[in-house]
C-alpha cells in the first residue's frame, strides 16, 4: 500500500445541485459515496461555465485572480496547477478529459498522461461544408449540420475504461493523482438534435420535466460507470480519496434561459454544484454539510489530506477539514464571475459578478448595464424577488465588498495568456452549443 494517499477527482459536467440531491439516492454509486463520505449540500462554483470554473479548481483562485474569463485565455505559467503541485511531491498524474475547454496547455501542465479527444472522427467533407455554411445559415441549421455529421462526445464507460487502463499501465509506481472529466450530463443529455431543439425552443412544464428526465437518465449512465471505477479502486487502490463534483449547473428556464454560460446568469441553478468527498480515513459515514463551501476550497483540502505543505502557495480557498470536523465558525464568502463564454457567438450578453454573504444574501452586478440584483436565498431560494431597491443598505454593503474585491490588486493576480483552439476543439465546442 502506498504511504501517500491516492487522489481521484471526478468532474461530471453541468450537474445542478438541486436535481442531483433529488436523484442521488436512487443511484448505487452516488449513494455509496454519500453514505460513506461527506456530502456538501451548498457547494458553489466560481462561475457559470467550464473554463473559469476548472481554472479555479486547479489553482484554488477566484476568477479575477487566475483571469481565465474567455475561451481564448489560458492559465499563466507562473500560476501552479493542482497537477503540477502533486507531481512535484511525488505523484504520478493522469487526466482523462472530454471537455474541449480543458484541452489548452494551461490545464495540461503537470500531467504525466493526458488523454482526450475520444469519439471525434475527422470528416473532411463536413469540415469544408461546415466552414462554408456556418457563415450564411441561421445558427440552428449550422448546428444541425454539426449534430448530424459528428458523433457525440465519448460516453462515461469509455472514459472510465481508458482511465483504468492508464492506471494499470502506471503499475502503481507512485501514488496517483487523477483527474477525469465526464460529459454525459452536459446538455443535450443524450437527446438527438430534433428532440433537443423541440424541448428548448418551447418553454413549458412538460418540456421542463422531459429535460429533467433526460438529465436523470444521464446521471444513471454516469453512476454505472463510476460504480465500475469504485470497484476497481477498492480492489487495487484502497488508500484513495475521491472528490466528485460538477463544474457548474444548468438553467431550466427558471430565469428565462436554458443551459449555462454568461447569458444564463449567476443564479443558483448555474453556480451551485454537487460535491462529495469520499475517503474512508475521514470516518464521516454519511455526513451532511449545509454550510456554503467553494470550488476553490478543494485544492487546499487535497493538499492537507495528502500532507503536502505549500506555505508559499497563494490561494483564495481554505481547507474543508475544519468544516468537516465542525470546528469552523461563521460562513465562507463566495465570489462568482461569469466571464464571457461566447465571444464569437451571434448572440450577445453581458458579464456579471456576484457575492454570497453569510450564506444568505446574494448580490449580482451586471457590468455593462449596471443592473443590480439582491436576493435572500434562504427565504427566496428560487431567486424570484429582487430586493435591490427594498434593502438598499445590504445592497450597498455587498456592492462595496464586491467592487473592492474586483478592483483591488490581488497578490496572485496576473495577466493570462491566449490559447488558440484546434479545429477539432472548435467543432466540439460548437456541438456543445458554445459557438
Amino acid at each position: 500500500m502506498n504511504k501517500k494517499k491516492n487522489v481521484i477527482i471526478i468532474v461530471c459536467d453541468s450537474i445542478r445541485s438541486d436535481l442531483f440531491l433529488e436523484n442521488a439516492s436512487r443511484f448505487p454509486a452516488f449513494k455509496k459515496m454519500i453514505n460513506a463520505g461527506v456530502l456538501f449540500t451548498r457547494a458553489y462554483s466560481t462561475s457559470c461555465w467550464t473554463k473559469p470554473a476548472i481554472a479555479s479548481l486547479f489553482t484554488g483562485l477566484w476568477v479575477s485572480n487566475h483571469k481565465v474569463k474567455t475561451p481564448s485565455e489560458t492559465l499563466p505559467s507562473e500560476i501552479p496547477t493542482m497537477a503540477e503541485i502533486m507531481q512535484k511531491h511525488g505523484y504520478y498524474t493522469i487526466a482523462v478529459n472530454e471537455n474541449p475547454f480543458c484541452t489548452d496547455p494551461g490545464f495540461r501542465r503537470g500531467f504525466n498522461q493526458y488523454l482526450d479527444k475520444f469519439g471525434m472522427p475527422k470528416k473532411i467533407l463536413f469540415k469544408v461544408l461546415f466552414k462554408a455554411f456556418n457563415k450564411f445559415l441561421p445558427e440552428k441549421f449550422s448546428k444541425r449540420l454539426f449534430f448530424e455529421a459528428y458523433e457525440k462526445v465519448a460516453p462515461a464507460d469509455e472514459m472510465i475504461n481508458a482511465l483504468i487502463k492508464a492506471i494499470r499501465q502506471s503499475k502503481h509506481r507512485k501514488p496517483l493523482f487523477v483527474y477525469i472529466h465526464l460529459m454525459d450530463t452536459h446538455y443535450p443529455y443524450g437527446a438527438d438534435f430534433s428532440q433537443y431543439i423541440k424541448l428548448t425552443n418551447f418553454v413549458n412544464n412538460k418540456n421542463r420535466e422531459k429535460l429533467k428526465e433526460l438529465l436523470s437518465n444521464s446521471l444513471a449512465i454516469v453512476d454505472k460507470s463510476i460504480g465500475q471505477l469504485l470497484n476497481f479502486i477498492e480492489k487495487n487502490l484502497p488508500n484513495t480519496c475521491i472528490v466528485l463534483l460538477s463544474d457548474h449547473g444548468d438553467a431550466l428556464f427558471e430565469h428565462g434561459g436554458f443551459g449555462h454560460g454568461h447569458m444564463k446568469g449567476l443564479y443558483e441553478e448555474t453556480v451551485r454544484i454537487p460535491l462529495i468527498i469520499y475517503d474512508k480515513d475521514l470516518n464521516t459515514k454519511g455526513q451532511l454539510v449545509n454550510k456554503p463551501v467553494r470550488i476553490v476550497d478543494i485544492l487546499p483540502t487535497i493538499l492537507e489530506m495528502s500532507k503536502i505543505e505549500c506555505g508559499e502557495l497563494k490561494i483564495d480557498g481554505a481547507s474543508l477539514l475544519p468544516v468537516i470536523k465542525n470546528v469552523e465558525r461563521g460562513e465562507r464568502v463566495v465570489i462568482f464571475e461569469s466571464g464571457n463564454s461566447h465571444p464569437l457567438q451571434r448572440r450577445k450578453g453581458e458579464e456579471q459578478a456576484g457575492i454570497l454573504y453569510k450564506g444568505k444574501w446574494k448580490y449580482i452586478l451586471y457590468k455593462q448595464s449596471k443592473k443590480e440584483e439582491l436576493f435572500n436565498i434562504i427565504d427566496d431560494p428560487k431567486e424570484k424577488i429582487n430586493l435591490a431597491n427594498k434593502n438598499k443598505p445590504m445592497k450597498d454593503k455587498l456592492k462595496a465588498q464586491l467592487t473592492n474585491f474586483l478592483t483591488n490588486e490581488h497578490p496572485s493576480s496576473t495577466h493570462s495568456g491566449n490559447y488558440k483552439y484546434s479545429d477539432d476543439d472548435l467543432k466540439k465546442l460548437k456541438a456543445l452549443g458554445y459557438l
